[in-house]
This record gives C-alpha cells, structure tokens and sequence, in this order.
C-alpha cells in the first residue's frame, strides 16, 4: 500500500481534533507507547534555524535523512503506527515481504518472543518518517497480530519538532518549556512558508 500525503494528514486531523476535544493533552499518549529514552540536542533556536535552512540545499537530492541528529527516542510503538510507514529502500513494496529470505529465519522468533531488535525510524527535517532498518520485523509484528513493536528514532535537523505522528512531544508527557516553545516558532514559520 501506497502511504499519500492525504492519509498522513488525515491521521493529523484526527489527532488534532481529539487533542481540541480534550481527548488528549499536548502529546498522542496511547497506552501501547511506552518511552526508555528521550535525548534532545537543540542548543537554541537560532543554531536550529540555520541548521534547517542549511538541510533543504544540502539534500537536493530528496535524501531528508542525513546531517545532523538533534534527538532520539528508544521505546515502543504501537505497531498499526510503525507499519504504515514507507521503507527508505522500498523494502515494504516487495510483492513477498513476508516469505522472502529475509523473512523466513526470523519469522518463528517473532511469532513467539515477539520483535526484540529496535526497529530503526528516521525522521526528517522535514517531518518525512520512514523505517531504515527493520520492515520485515515490522510486517512480521503485523502479521502475527502484536501490539507494540520496540523502536528507535533518529530525528533528524529538528525534525521531532515538526507537526505529525511522529513529533517527539507527542511521546514525552515532560517535554520541558523550551522545547514546546521552539515548537509553537516551529508552527508560526511553517504558516509563513
């Protein structure tokens, strides 16, 4: 399956609104996220604006997914979030994802202790998430009905600060004031552009 702009947006909506509704406070706190570790690297505003009108010229090439890290999260997921992400080398368009040699000698382990090995999610400077390392563990989870599945997140020239499922205050229940700060001038230059 295709993942579109408007299914990603969609699914914005939906939070946003629960969110206005009081449903949620200021993060998505599902009971199948669970955080280990949260590690932030933002110096201050003015280092992460320059950082960020840098990224867009250094990867012209549409890579969103190198330069510098400025967070990460290591924890679970629920698996119905992580699967509908796109795999960074189109491994989750494979006709046979599920039985291929990949597949095939992991398929028992999972099905019985579950995924153990974090799933690797990259999010760009731009918010664009995608799995760098682990699409058939993440088919596998789905197939075989799990929960949550372990993951770790590299956020990529601030992008745990842009609105989406993945924003890292949607995670963090004690996201300091700086941060929720740096995100509402996040917010306020994403309506300019």
């Amino acid at each position: 399956m295709k993942i579109t702009r408007t299914m990603v947006e969609t699914e914005y909506s939906d939070l946003k609104a629960r969110y206005l509704n009081g449903e949620l406070d200021h993060g998505y706190h599902d009971p199948s996220v669970t955080v280990d570790k949260i590690h932030r690297d933002i110096p201050n505003l003015r280092w992460l604006n320059s950082e960020r009108e840098y990224a867009p010229e250094k990867f012209e090439n549409g890579d969103n997914f190198r330069g510098t890290v400025t967070a990460t999260f290591l924890g679970r997921l629920p698996v119905s979030m992580v699967s509908k992400l796109p795999g960074k080398n189109n491994e989750h368009t494979l006709p046979n994802v599920l039985h291929d040699f990949k597949s095939e000698p992991i398929r028992e382990s999972i099905q019985k202790e579950g995924v153990k090995e974090p799933i690797m999610l990259w999010v760009g400077f731009n918010g664009q998430t995608v799995i760098a390392e682990g699409n058939h563990r993440t088919k596998l989870a789905e197939e075989f009905n799990q929960e949550s599945i372990p993951v770790e997140i590299k956020y990529f020239a601030g992008g745990e600060l842009v609105n989406g499922n993945f924003k890292l205050s949607n995670f963090d229940k004690e996201t300091s004031q700086k941060y929720l700060d740096m995100e509402k001038e996040m917010e306020k230059l994403a309506e300019v552009a």
